[in-house]
This record gives structure tokens, C-alpha cells and sequence, in this order.
């Protein structure tokens, strides 16, 4: 099936901060969310009850533009990382998804492109040794970090806190 819609892009955009070449989460005039993690002193209200209810799935139309990623690289370096060791293990802190969730676990683990999307130009050639192989939380951890860090920073920083 096919849909046909047509929308004033122009208009959609003039309604949205744009900062940095990127379009705020917060509508113009509207507060933005603050991180939980953020150093704010919370109140008692701020804490929500188990039984609290808060609306979700209300259906949304966005519109993204992107730099495409090309998936074969990463299937590839996975490969090719099995093939050598036998197993996927977290390169920032060791996690290894079979020796915890056994054969669930084979061939499961994420790719980190150590070369940042945003660098990218059209016809960029992404390399194996490019990528890294991380398990989700330190993924996050290493787009969550404003600079950007590096692989090896992440885990000097797993090691000296696993140490306390």
C-alpha cells in the first residue's frame, strides 16, 4: 500500500529549536526534559509511586535524516571476531554474553563505529578495525560521553572503578 503525504517541512522545522544543526526534543517556548542522572536535588513529588500510571503509545510521525550505516560491516567484523576467539566479549569490560546467558548469548553483542556518523562523508570506507565490540551498556556509555571517549578511555574508567 502506498500513502501519499505531503507536509511543509519548512513549517514542521520553524517550530522546533534548532541547536547545533540539531532539532531540539522540546518544542519552541517548552521546557526541556532534565537527565535523571543530572545533579538535581529531588523533592518527594518528584518520586513516582510503583502504582503510578503515566500515558504510552500514543502513535507519532517524525521525520529523520540520517547517514546510512552499512549492517555487512558490522556482520562481518562479528564474523571474523567468533572465528578468532569463539566468542563475543565486550572490548571496554570483559562481558561475555555465553558465559552468562550460555547459548542465548552465542554471537550476540554490539558494534561500536569508533569513527563517529557525524564525521562521516558520502562513500566513506568503514574498516573492520573500526569497529568495536561492546556489549549494550558500555555502547551507551560511549555515545553518552559529551566529547566524545575513546574505547580505551572507557575501560581505563570500568577499571578504576571496578578497583574501589
Amino acid at each position: 500500500m502506498k500513502i501519499d503525504v505531503k507536509v511543509d517541512v519548512a513549517e514542521i522545522l520553524d517550530s522546533y529549536e534548532i541547536t547545533n544543526g540539531n532539532l531540539s526534543v522540546a518544542k519552541k517556548g517548552t521546557k526541556s526534559v532534565e537527565a535523571i542522572g543530572s545533579p538535581k536535588n529531588h523533592t518527594d513529588k518528584d518520586i513516582a509511586d510503583d502504582d503510578d500510571e503515566f500515558p504510552e503509545g500514543k502513535e507519532l510521525t517524525e521525520l529523520h535524516k540520517r547517514k546510512e550505516r552499512n549492517p555487512k560491516v558490522v556482520h562481518k567484523k562479528k564474523k571474523k571476531v567468533l572465528q578468532e576467539s569463539g566468542k563475543l566479549k565486550c572490548e571496554v569490560c570483559g562481558f561475555d554474553f555465553v558465559k552468562i546467558y550460555g547459548k542465548l548469548g552465542y554471537g550476540f553483542a554490539e558494534c561500536h563505529h569508533t569513527v563517529p556518523v557525524f564525521e562521516l562523508i558520502e562513500g566513506h570506507k568503514t574498516k573492520l578495525s573500526d569497529l568495536a565490540i561492546v556489549c549494550a551498556n558500555c555502547h551507551r556509555m560511549l555515545h553518552k560521553a559529551r566529547p566524545l571517549i575513546s574505547i580505551g578511555n572507557l575501560r581505563a574508567v570500568v577499571k578504576k572503578n571496578a578497583d574501589k
